[in-house]
């Protein structure tokens, strides 16, 4: 199983003006209960939305913990393995939507990110589209 994570475009911009790209150390934060559940070694792949519109894969990481914290606007934090980070180059990547809307998850909203909201925000991922992600990855610019 993989996870798919939507970063919603306005904090995605956020961190990555604050990212530490000498660090390779990422973590995600969302309350959604799947984030809880993840398990070590488990695959993350982060998709944003561009200017103009597009949805583009933007990180992708094994998760090595995730770890709770009650008192913040984000309740878990799923932190990346050392060494397993990539993060690709958004303004060259190419749209994930179809990708995304090929697989057999709930989506029931029109634009894409509404449908990963709230606790939605993470979505479990079967092996197939686990692959069919790995192989999307292969192909997209990673960010230098």
């Amino acid at each position: 199983m993989a996870l798919l994570y939507h970063w919603r475009k306005e904090s995605y911009q956020h961190n990555m003006a604050e990212y530490d790209f000498e660090d390779d150390a990422l973590s995600l934060t969302s309350n959604s209960n799947r984030w809880r559940d993840a398990e070590t070694d488990e695959w993350c792949f982060a998709f944003t939305r561009r200017d103009d519109g597009v949805y583009v894969l933007v990180a992708s990481y094994q998760i090595e913990e995730v770890l709770e914290y009650p008192d913040e606007d984000s309740k878990y934090h799923a932190y990346s393995v050392e060494g397993t980070t990539n993060l690709y180059d958004p303004l060259l990547g190419e749209d994930i939507e179809p990708l995304i809307r090929s697989f057999p998850i709930s989506l029931k909203n029109r634009l894409l990110g509404r449908n990963f909201q709230g606790l939605a925000a993470v979505k479990s991922i079967a092996i197939k589209g686990e692959c069919a992600l790995h192989l999307f990855a292969d192909k997209q610019p990673l960010l230098e």
